[in-house]
């Protein structure tokens, strides 16, 4: 298989009902196929499918507002609103953080601030065997020479700690067995802690990132 092109897709998870057990299983089977297949020479593609469109989410979109309009009947519409802003409204920013994190990421490297050609920047799905479970990474690309781009996005009223950092280098080398080189992003709504300050300059290929650098006008 040496050279050829392959594409697995798994887990594919419905997001309008509860994970189950099958979930699980679909991803760490979809990516140990996916490693076989790539130590056997193929060039592996991993995608992760999770149906957030369609009738279903439109059903389900539909739900929630009818949900919230019986608060507002009730009279509960200032805890309606308390609760879309310190829970709902949060989470659902989170995510928008990650895609915003990606784009400025490639603005980065178009810009050549970041010595990587890339085929692709996205979001990375695997299995940790260390760990007995799959992990993901935020921001995740793979250069023309090897090289491994791993990114962790936090949205959240805290500074990040080093632990996080800890955590996505490890996750880094799951990216890419034996990469060239690897280079760590943290990108956060609170800034960092001076612990992490501090081991990220101490491992020197970490690049820490606040909302305010990204948003502020080039």
């Amino acid at each position: 298989m040496q050279g050829q092109k392959v594409m697995v897709e798994f887990v594919s998870a419905n997001p309008t009902g509860p994970m189950h057990m099958g979930n699980a299983r679909g991803g760490v089977l979809g990516d140990t196929l996916a490693e076989v297949l790539s130590r056997a020479g193929a060039k592996v593609w991993r995608e992760f499918y999770v149906n957030d469109a369609g009738n279903q989410i439109e059903k389900f979109a539909a739900s929630i507002e009818a949900r919230y309009a019986q608060l507002v009947e009730r009279g509960m519409e200032q805890q309606a609103a308390e609760r879309i802003v310190q829970q709902d409204l949060s989470t659902y920013v989170g995510h928008v953080f990650e895609d915003v994190s990606r784009q400025w990421l490639m603005r980065q490297i178009s810009s050549g601030n970041v010595p990587v050609l890339p085929l692709e920047v996205g979001r990375w799905w695997g299995t940790d065997s260390r760990r007995h479970e799959t992990v993901d990474v935020d921001v995740a690309a793979i250069g023309l020479d090897g090289e491994v781009i791993a990114g962790e996005c936090k949205w959240e009223t805290r500074p990040v700690t080093s632990d996080v950092l800890g955590t996505l280098a490890g996750r880094a080398e799951l990216v890419r067995r034996q990469a060239s080189r690897v280079l760590l992003f943290l990108f956060s709504k609170s800034g960092f802690t001076d612990e992490c300050r501090e081991d990220a300059r101490r491992r020197g290929n970490v690049r820490l990132v606040t909302a305010d650098e990204m948003f502020e006008r080039q």
